[in-house]
């Protein structure tokens, strides 16, 4: 049987670039199997990475470099942008 991967990702690409700030999930019912997830703390792990010399470069770089996240609407931003007020707001797809 063929395992399916659920790869780390942040939901909302439909929105585009104008992705809410918030972005809740709801299980309307609950699966007899299966139906596992996980949670990535981006904001850790960017520090982390901040905080590791070999890897220093990683969180800037995200900043700087727009990848094609399209999903529904189209979206070619960094990973990681600035809102308004400074906060870091992340988005991927991996």
């Amino acid at each position: 049987a063929k395992e399916d991967n659920f790869r780390a990702h942040t939901d909302g690409h439909a929105y585009g670039d104008l992705f809410p700030d918030y972005f809740f999930l709801l299980c309307a019912h609950a699966c007899l199997e299966g139906g596992g997830n996980f949670l990535v703390d981006g904001y850790a792990l960017l520090d982390a990475l901040a905080a590791d010399p070999e890897n220093a470069w990683v969180p800037s770089a995200l900043e700087a470099r727009a990848v094609d996240q399209t999903s529904r609407l189209p979206s070619i931003t960094p990973i990681v942008m600035r809102a308004p007020c400074g906060r870091r707001a992340l988005r991927c797809r991996l």
